[in-house]
């Protein structure tokens, strides 16, 4: 919990994908940490996601799916795993023989190349006590459309204790959910749920920004609109941001707050001092 990893982004000097690969200590003393891995590296990209896992021997992962390559090109859909060493702030840090990268070799069904997506680690013990499985929502596939199908990437437990990786399609009924990309998506493990708010309908025009909060309960496979009165108690729509997930209340850096204990419908209060 003390370190925080950087890979790939746009630059904003060339407006190119990269695909370089940052750590940094979060306790004192802090310093960026680049690292320089042998071997074969995922392609420059920006608009991926990453999620931080564990492989079969407890080992640190990050695991990294999708993004864009260009301005005209959507990465590969190919999934990769960094493994990280275990003791990266002690004796070594960012030393090559340190890190590996590994793709994985998938089959089908797959999602496809998306950008745009969200993807949330759900913790063990959901459905196995030794692995994980990241789950992916939405997004932007290579022929522009968007998306609101749920994949999941599972860890599969297999014969010699060990694990791989597989999608997998969940098939959800997804209709009442509008499809959008840049939206924001946290995992609450106090419910078992998956929550997503906001995101844009039109990508390539104004207007298509969307203010609703969702949660997909990963136990009965169901979608939920958490709605909210009064409305104008809400954040106004938005794409590109974050959220967290702290406890009970769920907090969307706006600066405004989610609580779901304040009622059955529950409430938006703005943060005191915090700009709109």
């Amino acid at each position: 919990g003390d370190t925080m990893y950087i890979f790939g982004g746009k630059d904003s000097a060339t407006a190119h994908a990269r695909n370089d690969l940052w750590w940094i200590n979060l306790k004192t003393p802090r310093a960026w940490n680049q690292v320089t891995v042998q071997g074969t590296w995922p392609e420059a990209r920006w608009g991926h996601t990453a999620v931080l896992a564990k492989d079969d021997r407890a080992q640190p992962v990050m695991v990294v799916y999708g993004g864009r390559k260009n301005a005209t090109e959507l990465a590969d859909d190919d999934v990769w795993v960094l493994t990280i060493p275990r003791y990266v702030n002690q004796g070594g840090g960012g030393a090559a023989t340190s890190f590996s990268w590994r793709g994985l070799e998938l089959s089908s069904p797959e999602p496809g190349p998306l950008e745009g997506h969200s993807a949330v680690l759900v913790a063990r013990g959901y459905l196995n006590p030794r692995t994980h499985r990241m789950q992916v929502f939405g997004g932007r596939k290579a022929n522009g459309d968007l998306t609101n199908y749920v994949w999941e990437l599972r860890q599969v437990e297999v014969a010699d204790s060990s694990s791989v990786w597989t999608w997998f399609d969940p098939q959800l009924d997804n209709s009442d959910v509008a499809a959008r990309m840049r939206h924001a998506a946290v995992y609450d493990k106090e419910w078992t749920r998956m929550i997503v708010h906001g995101g844009d309908t039109t990508p390539t025009a104004a207007g298509g920004n969307l203010g609703d909060l969702w949660e997909l309960d990963l136990e009965n496979a169901n979608w939920t609109e958490i709605t909210i009165t009064p409305t104008d108690s809400m954040p106004l729509a938005r794409s590109g941001h974050t959220m967290v997930v702290d406890s009970r209340p769920i907090q969307v850096h706006v600066p405004e707050i989610y609580d779901p204990s304040s009622g059955a419908s529950g409430t938006w209060t703005q943060k005191p001092n915090g700009p709109k």
